[in-house]
């Protein structure tokens, strides 16, 4: 409990502290794997492009949070919650917003794929590389853009030689 000494000549209150009850096992996203008596699957035509990259690779809807979420069969997976099928990752934006079903996907699913990488430190090592090709990249985009500008600097504060005689001779001599 929380307590709060208010103004003068006023007793303190307490304010219970909020506690969000459990959520329904049905919010669960492990609950809507592919061997649910009632999951809904993709359309058979994203279905058959998914199994046309592995067979043992699923979509199914989440009714609750309107999400598909991507599976892949796997024996080694003993989880009574999902028995037999991993989660890969629910169809969505990095903030959660709602993504249909298209091209974007099949690319997330190579993306995890063990075809495409061979393990996770494969993939961990591609994904570093990426970040530090992107940041060379952003640090000669940088280098150029001050070497443009201290050139330009350069060029204007050198002494030149037009008009009337050297501007350095007629500074010096006073005219």
């Amino acid at each position: 409990m929380a307590t709060w000494q208010g103004q003068r000549n006023t007793s303190p209150f307490r304010v219970p502290i909020a506690y969000l009850p459990p959520g329904s096992v049905e919010s669960s996203p492990f609950y809507w794997h592919p061997q649910r008596f009632g999951a809904r699957f993709a359309p058979e035509d994203f279905r058959s492009q998914l199994h046309e990259i592995h067979p043992d690779l699923e979509v199914t809807w989440h009714p609750i949070k309107e999400r598909w979420l991507v599976w892949f069969k796997s024996n080694r997976v003993t989880d009574p919650k999902c028995p037999g099928w991993m989660l890969l990752f629910p169809v969505e934006t990095s903030w959660g917003a709602y993504v249909p079903l298209d091209g974007r996907t099949l690319a997330a699913i190579y993306q995890v794929s063990s075809k495409a990488f061979g393990n996770g430190v494969r993939y961990w090592q591609r994904l570093e590389a990426e970040q530090e090709r992107d940041a060379k990249s952003y640090r000669a985009e940088s280098d150029d853009r001050r070497d443009a500008i201290a050139s330009e600097r350069y060029d204007f504060a050198q002494i030149k030689n037009i008009g009337h005689g050297s501007k350095f001779a007629n500074y010096h001599s006073g005219l």
